[in-house]
């Protein structure tokens, strides 16, 4: 598993982030001296582990959590305030769905989206399509994003498959239509779901 370990100030603010890469069949303990993560002020571990299912899991002092792809745990005891993210590993190199954690595929897009794709990246378990900006406009069309001149972004609890970092959400308009759709400024993509094609391209 892939753990984004944020150390944050009183008001929610990262101070510090560190990325771990930890084998599944070991615990991973986050606390004082001696543990895999130290944080200085931490009486008692915190525990991460990967339950028979999948699942993986937040223990701390007989309280247990699960740790999913879609949002981040907040966690604070002893005066120490962390955000705890699992993120998408490189899953048969395509990443991992940001939507639902589904293993990303590679696919051919057909039927009522011939016309929007050929090769795409997608998520055989919740339907989502990861589109790279250089080639949107041959599977969209001509489009913009009319949230590019907003003075503030809106970021979503869900991150990007190649760089982790939060998605931010955009609306896009083309000749067709528009939706609300998810992206990544630092690696160009753009994350859809079939109701978003058919409101960009028309297809119904």
């Amino acid at each position: 598993m892939r753990l984004l370990i944020e150390e944050l100030d009183s008001h929610g603010h990262a101070i510090t982030s560190r990325v771990v890469d930890h084998r599944d069949s070991t615990l991973f303990r986050i606390g004082p001296a001696g543990a895999d993560h130290e944080v200085p002020g931490m009486e008692s571990a915190l525990v991460i582990y990967r339950k028979n299912g999948g699942r993986v899991m937040l223990s701390y002092a007989r309280h247990e959590r699960e740790l999913t792809f879609a949002e981040g745990v907040d966690f604070s005891a002893d005066g120490v305030w962390l955000r705890l993210s699992l993120l998408s590993g490189d899953v048969g190199g395509l990443g991992l769905c940001p939507r639902c954690g589904g293993a990303l595929r590679q696919s051919l897009g057909g039927g009522a989206y011939r016309s929007v794709a050929r090769s795409i990246r997608s998520c055989p378990t919740c339907g989502a399509q990861i589109l790279e900006l250089a080639e949107a406009a041959m599977k969209l069309g001509n489009f913009v994003d009319a949230t590019s001149t907003d003075f503030f972004t809106v970021v979503t609890p869900r991150r990007c498959p190649e760089c982790a970092n939060p998605l931010k959400r955009s609306i896009l308009r083309t000749a067709k239509g528009e939706s609300e759709v998810e992206r990544c400024i630092t690696c160009e993509l753009l994350v859809l779901e079939r109701p978003d094609l058919d409101l960009l391209v028309g297809d119904r």
